[in-house]
């Protein structure tokens, strides 16, 4: 609800479905990002090239990980989707 009343506008079990059709290493993040990253040994992170600011901030705290920028893709956006079908 962070974003608002109608979030998300595809369920939890949808979204996982989607990209588990991509990757079958998927799973349904119910924690904070610290948790996965240190208590499952997280040898990777992925962060999206619109936080960019955070870099940084993981660099020096997770030194020994590897961070991956992946690029923002603007056509799969809630309020893309929300604002064509208003």
């Amino acid at each position: 609800i962070r974003k608002g009343d109608h979030r998300p506008i595809l369920t939890e079990k949808i979204r996982h479905l989607t990209v588990s059709q991509i990757n079958k290493h998927t799973f349904i993040k119910r924690l904070n990002s610290k948790y996965y990253i240190e208590k499952l040994s997280a040898d990777i992170i992925f962060i999206s090239s619109d936080r960019k600011h955070k870099l940084k901030k993981l660099n020096s705290k997770y030194p020994t990980k590897e961070i991956i920028t992946l690029p923002y893709t603007q056509q799969i956006s809630t309020s893309l989707i929300i604002s064509k079908n208003a």
